[in-house]
């Protein structure tokens, strides 16, 4: 499976990082693993997570469950579509303009 980004999403989540970072050092690093072991999960169980916004499906991340990552998978292709990694209480609207 390829694994593709928005323009914008490795963007959102450096900020993510660098704002853990600026809390505790160690949390930057946390987060950034946390995100890595969802998307292999997405990967190998691309259609666990509920679809919300047309074909995008949002799953949370395991430790740090207030961050969703919001995603498309093309079967035909075999692609998994991050379009998104936001807080929960954000705008849906913020992502929802990406699908």
């Amino acid at each position: 499976m390829r694994r593709l980004y928005r323009p914008g999403v490795l963007e959102q989540v450096k900020e993510i990082v660098d704002y853990f970072n600026e809390e505790h050092p160690a949390l930057g690093h946390r987060f950034s693993a946390d995100l890595n072991s969802t998307l292999v999960r997405l990967e190998h169980f691309p259609r666990s997570a509920a679809v919300v916004y047309r074909d995008a499906r949002r799953t949370s991340l395991q430790d740090f469950r207030n961050y969703l990552v919001i995603y498309r998978y093309w079967e035909r292709e075999d692609v998994l579509m991050v379009i998104s990694v936001v807080h929960a209480a954000r705008d849906p609207e913020t992502w929802k303009r990406r699908v």
